[in-house]
């Protein structure tokens, strides 16, 4: 009976070393890139080469998004220029007769990543892209993103 007792309390000890043991090891996660931040905090409780550069992609659009929002009004109409839509991946395949919402637009560009409603909403805020992307820099500092550069929306 005694070793029946200690059979059971080496493996209850042994199952929860094990369990002890998965906790503490990385995460699986299949991105290149990775964090995890405490966001009360700032705190970093996780990270995978969290300082790789990395094309910006969807943050790019995010931040197209937010400077529109807040440079326009959401019932404005956003008109697609030719630049709009000869944009790669102008996956709604929008032509230079359609005027879409701000609302639409943004919702367009978020869910579907439409990178020709990026550069219309560009167009709308500053005129041009190249003027744009200076906008989106001076966004990125002033919310606090360092080693950002934006090139385009």
């Amino acid at each position: 009976m005694k070793k029946f007792f200690a059979a059971i309390i080496f493996s209850v000890s042994l199952m929860i070393n094990l369990s002890a043991q998965a906790a503490a090891d990385d995460p699986k996660v299949l991105a290149d890139s990775a964090i995890l931040v405490e966001a009360s905090t700032g705190r970093i409780i996780w990270e995978k080469n969290s300082n790789a550069e990395r094309e910006p992609a969807s943050m790019t659009k995010m931040l197209t998004c937010v400077l529109a929002l807040e440079k326009l009004n959401p019932l404005e109409e956003v008109y697609m220029s030719q630049a709009a839509v000869l944009t790669e991946d102008n996956t709604l395949n929008w032509s230079t007769t359609d005027s879409i919402s701000l609302k639409d637009m943004v919702t367009a560009v978020m869910l579907v990543s439409e990178n020709g409603g990026a550069v219309a909403l560009a167009q709308a805020v500053a005129g041009s892209t190249t003027e744009f992307a200076e906008m989106m820099n001076d966004k990125a500092k002033l919310i606090g993103c360092k080693d950002s550069h934006f090139a385009n929306p």
